[in-house]
């Protein structure tokens, strides 16, 4: 047990916990992002007021798919998984330091995965393996969305979408697929770890190897959590939908489908900003204007849910702050 606390100690002195940085951190992301909410709304005006009404089924609909994707991440561990709501709160947490930091979306699962490697007695690599395995499965669940989603678009709205941007989009999932799927057949695996070994990363490589061993990787539950990450990408729409509707400018379930597969396909090729900033409310209102939404009404959808987003992700990342501080005293770090 003394060990484990002198292990834990260690970890907080070499992470970016200590006080003073997270209050600096906190504070200037919650002026930020009062900041940037208060922004939106005076921009928009009356287009944003009228959509307010539909703000808690928006909060309620990506609660779904905050829940759907923490089922998908539970699927990674193996038996005893962690708790549904250690693993929903987590999911909660990586979403907020993604959405608010600069992390480029690998970080926020790493410090995330702190509580869950304590929690379970888990090594805290192993448990950070298993929220870039779960990363790279939500990107490569995002191609077949992104592919009914544009099948849908050409039905609805033939010709608007030219080769260049329809290459755009699809390039950078269809990329992160072939990667998952070499990954997963083990091509030039051999090769790879043969030249470690020669430029002297063995201990390196055993670190790795033990590390990937907490992660399920079986076919079932890689199945799995394909599955619920699919599910929670197809939840968005409903959001869509709803505030659209509350505009008075309704969308059929189809065309909110493609205008949330399109959006956040944008988003991911602004992969670089914090939450794909501007990426995201640029594909949003593009695509509803394409699909014959207004575009004040458009651009209001778009920033109606990335309000939605701020709400949610300052308490998140206020619960990890206090969560980290917790720790970090338990185990001597302050």
């Amino acid at each position: 047990m003394q060990r484990r606390r002198m292990a834990w100690g260690a970890v907080a002195r070499l992470r970016p916990s200590h006080s003073r940085v997270i209050s600096v951190l906190l504070t200037g992301t919650l002026v930020l992002g009062m900041a940037a909410a208060c922004f939106l709304v005076m921009e928009i005006g009356q287009a944003v007021l009228r959509a307010l009404p539909a703000l808690p089924l928006g909060i309620a609909v990506h609660t779904l798919q905050l829940a759907a994707a923490a089922m998908a991440w539970r699927c990674l561990f193996h038996a005893p998984r962690p708790g549904v709501w250690s693993m929903l709160r987590a999911r909660w947490i990586r979403e907020s330091l993604n959405g608010l930091l600069p992390l480029v979306g690998i970080g926020g699962g790493v410090l995330a995965g702190l509580a869950i490697a304590r929690q379970t007695d888990r090594p805290f690599a192993g448990v950070a393996a298993g929220a870039t395995v779960d990363l790279l499965i939500e990107s490569v669940t995002e191609l077949p969305f992104l592919l009914v989603g544009l099948a849908v678009f050409a039905l609805v709205a033939p010709g608007t979408l030219s080769l260049s941007h329809l290459g755009a989009l699809v390039l950078p999932l269809a990329l992160a697929t072939a990667l998952a799927v070499s990954i997963r057949l083990g091509v030039g695996r051999e090769t790879a770890l043969r030249l470690l070994r020669r430029i002297g990363f063995d201990g390196a490589l055993r670190s790795l190897c033990k590390s990937l061993a907490v992660v399920n990787s079986g076919t079932g539950p890689i199945a799995q959590a394909a599955a619920w990450h699919l599910l929670a990408w197809t939840l968005g729409a409903a959001e869509v939908w709803a505030i659209l509707a509350v505009l008075g400018t309704p969308v059929s379930l189809a065309e909110a489908y493609v205008i949330e597969s399109l959006g956040m396909a944008a988003r991911s090729l602004g992969f670089v900003l914090p939450a794909g900033l501007g990426a995201q409310e640029a594909g949003l209102a593009a695509v509803g204007v394409a699909l014959g939404v207004p575009l004040q009404e458009a651009i209001a959808m778009a920033m109606l849910k990335r309000l939605r987003e701020v709400l949610m992700n300052v308490p998140g990342l206020i619960a990890w702050q206090r969560t980290e501080r917790r720790a970090a005293t338990a185990s001597g770090g302050y």
